[in-house]
């Protein structure tokens, strides 16, 4: 009775599932008659480790198929030494299914051990590796025994593969290589002129059972966490070379984003043997052994791209590796790229790998520069000065020449910006900013190392470019500036940072300078800043969304979404942005910056810290144009009514990955286990200390606690003695503490 009941759950569950999404174009409904026969008989080899939560939307989506799925599907469960009750769930499934579902267990080995177990239970002409915690929509099968059915020498089936993101029960058709399934069936044939058609997944794909026992393939065990798959699909199409690959469109295979994130593909990026084993035992071997097929180094590239995501300038996510480590690994890459020529970097295409990425691992794997011209890229158009800024990347020093109508041209601002990949150079971007001139028919030509460079504007290239067409082309991304006002603010929350100073200093310098400070109408900081004659705009009103539209410059402490993209549509990209910053920079934070919306002046506070954004060969993309040493406006008011005062001043900044999710703006939801963080446990554990009190009231100092505004709304949490003196926000300026 208690299965009964458990399969009449999952029956609708997959009826509610796919209703869902009936009418979405990423699925088909539910089928309504089923063929009972069909043109062959399939077998599914799936390797189970504890995915007890999911085999019955997995079994479900099968029992579902139009294609019936007692007379046609087959599975061979295998356990590999799971430890929760898994087996029992397949039993169960089992018991209902006795001819199509065979559970085999062995010891835990990995997915790759399972499925060769699982190949020697095959009696289908066809195999898949359909996995169990993913699911098929119910035209899967049906869709593809009807195209075998056609008998077109087909030696490989592709299914469409679309992510299903488990915590918001939604369907995401972005998969890079979706290109395959634009049209409902696309046929390729297997040969060496296939450099695009690549697959990567065999839980997604049909093989034929006679090719991989005549060739005697098996998944390797020593490719782990991952590119198992694309090392056994490449193989495979090694040996049936002269077949036919087909991809087909309705054959959805729905690969499941875990709500933890602990699927193979999302622990990969933290486990060793993706720096080592893959490179060795998967990108070598193929190179090594089938290196003469161009769909291997298109296959290693598309997945090696992903290293360059993920690691260019971003060298942390991998500090769990040694300094000796990090260089095996980069040896293991120069290895590789010494079997891929620099023409099939140049000419590789897939995942909207763009040039730079190509110069990229040119320099930094095989120690050479490409041939092709350059390629110029216009970023950004200054149209008060009638500037343009121009990006090229390189490997090497190069002797750089600029034209407006032949008549040469220096730039008014340089840099050399460098990415780093590991340690090592991965390319170096030379960034300048090139007047115009008066002519806005004049055309702007570059010329690098004496040849001719091309120019690319909105992702258009060309060997020139006119004034009129650069600034028509970043004018039409906004909407003009209408206004002559002027937006500041700080936090949405709270002011009190550089943009309550600055206004201030602007209105009684300039007060014929229309302005207007932005903040939410609730916080503590609105009644002090209005009675002090503050034109204040309400956040999140009407009246701050029409001044915003219109505005000719927006100021602000604070660089996040809620200031610069609050309308989330990038309506006001053009409006000149000033970012006075909340503090001094001292780390490298050019990661977060870079990917900012156009910034047009950087306020910064010291020598050192200017040096560390405008230098050379930093990751900064920014030039002394964008630069200045100003020093902030709220220290200024350090220097006023200074009085000698005997405080600590206890004020820890906060951590991100302690607070809860933005609710919106700068509001946080609240963690009810932040005071269990080793953070929160560590500075109460201060503050507590019976020594720190004993001090202070030896030598007669007050300890006062003002952590970050984020910290601020667990302050009753912390439960501090009484000689530890608490501050708010709401009990006025933070300025009245930092005076000396």
């Amino acid at each position: 009775m208690h299965l009964r009941r458990s399969l009449i759950k999952r029956k609708q569950f997959v009826s509610e599932l796919f209703g869902k999404i009936k009418d979405n174009p990423l699925s088909s409904r539910l089928p309504l008659v089923h063929k009972k026969y069909g043109n062959s008989k399939y077998t599914i080899v799936s390797a189970c480790y504890n995915v007890s939560a999911y085999l019955d939307d997995f079994f479900s989506s099968l029992i579902a198929q139009r294609l019936d799925f007692k007379n046609n599907i087959f599975c061979v469960m295998v356990d590999d030494g799971s430890t929760d009750d898994t087996a029992e769930k397949i039993k169960a499934w089992q018991r209902r299914y006795p001819e199509n579902i065979l559970y085999v267990r062995k010891e835990n080995g990995g997915q790759a051990d399972a499925r060769n177990v699982g190949l020697q239970h095959v009696k289908t002409p066809w195999v898949t590796f359909i996995d169990p915690d993913d699911f098929v929509n119910p035209l899967y099968f049906y869709t593809i025994d009807k195209e075998l059915s056609k008998k077109v020498n087909v030696c490989f089936v592709g299914e469409n593969f679309i992510y299903f993101i488990e915590n918001k029960q939604q369907f995401s058709d972005t998969h890079p290589l979706r290109f395959k399934f634009e049209a409902d069936v696309t046929r390729v044939s297997n040969g060496s002129s296939n450099t695009r058609y690549i697959h990567l997944s065999s839980s997604s794909a049909l093989f034929s059972m006679d090719a991989i026992r005549e060739h005697g393939l098996t998944f390797s065990r020593l490719i782990r966490p991952n590119f198992e798959d694309a090392h056994f699909i490449a193989r495979y199409l090694w040996h049936t070379m002269g077949g036919n690959l087909l991809f087909l469109k309705n054959a959805k295979y729905f690969y499941r984003k875990r709500l933890e994130n602990n699927s193979t593909i999302d622990r990969s990026w933290r486990d060793k043997r993706k720096f080592f084993d893959i490179l060795q035992y998967g990108y070598l071997d193929l190179l090594q052994n089938y290196g003469d097929f161009p769909y291997v180094h298109s296959l290693i590239l598309y997945d090696f791209y992903w290293y360059l995501k993920y690691f260019v300038n971003n060298p942390e996510k991998a500090s769990f590796l040694t300094q000796a480590e990090v260089q095996d690994f980069l040896a293991l890459c120069d290895a590789v790229f010494s079997h891929i020529p620099v023409s099939t970097i140049i000419h590789f295409g897939l995942a909207k790998c763009w040039f730079y990425y190509k110069v990229g691992m040119c320099h930094c794997f095989k120690n050479e520069d490409i041939d092709e011209a350059q390629i110029v890229y216009a970023e950004e158009y200054d149209p008060v000065k009638n500037e343009v800024k121009l990006r090229y990347y390189t490997g090497r020093s190069n002797h750089e020449e600029f034209f407006i109508d032949d008549a040469p041209i220096r730039p008014t601002h340089l840099k050399t910006a460098r990415d780093d990949f590991f340690g090592r150079t991965f390319v170096y971007q030379r960034i300048f900013w090139l007047p115009l001139g008066s002519d806005p028919s004049a055309q702007l030509s570059c010329r690098i190392n004496g040849q001719d460079a091309r120019i690319s504007i909105g992702g258009k290239q060309s060997g020139c470019a006119s004034g009129r067409q650069i600034a028509r082309q970043f004018s039409a991304k906004a909407k003009p500036c209408s206004g002559a006002h002027w937006i500041l603010m700080d936090r949405d929350t709270q002011a009190d940072d550089n943009a309550e100073h600055l206004y201030r200093w602007i209105m009684k310098n300039h007060p014929e300078r229309e302005m207007y400070f932005v903040l939410k109408q609730k916080s503590h900081d609105w009644e002090r800043l209005r009675e002090e004659g503050f034109h204040l705009l309400a956040y999140g009103s009407p009246e701050h969304e029409k001044k915003l539209k219109t505005c000719a410059k927006l100021v602000s402490s604070h660089i996040d979404a809620y200031v610069v993209n609050y309308f989330k549509n990038n309506c006001y990209q053009n409006v000149p942005m000033v970012f006075l910053q909340h503090g001094v920079t001292q780390n490298d934070l050019s990661r977060w910056l870079n990917a900012k919306r156009r910034i047009d002046l950087i306020a910064t506070a010291s020598n050192k810290e200017y040096e560390s954004f405008v230098g050379e060969h930093n990751r900064y993309k920014f030039t002394d144009k964008e630069v200045k040493l100003t020093g902030f406006p709220r220290h200024d008011a350090l220097l006023t009514d200074r009085a000698p005062k005997k405080e600590i001043l206890v004020m820890p900044t906060w951590r991100a990955y302690l607070m809860g999710k933005i609710v919106s703006g700068n509001e946080r939801a609240y963690n009810p286990e932040f005071m269990e963080s080793v953070y929160a446990r560590s500075w109460r554990d201060l503050l507590c200390s019976p020594k720190l009190e004993e001090l202070a009231r030896d030598y007669g100092y007050v300890v006062i606690f003002y952590p970050h505004v984020n910290i601020q709304p667990y302050l009753d949490d912390f439960d501090l003695p009484g000689h530890i003196e608490v501050r708010h926000g709401h009990e006025g300026s933070i300025q009245t503490m930092f005076k000396p």
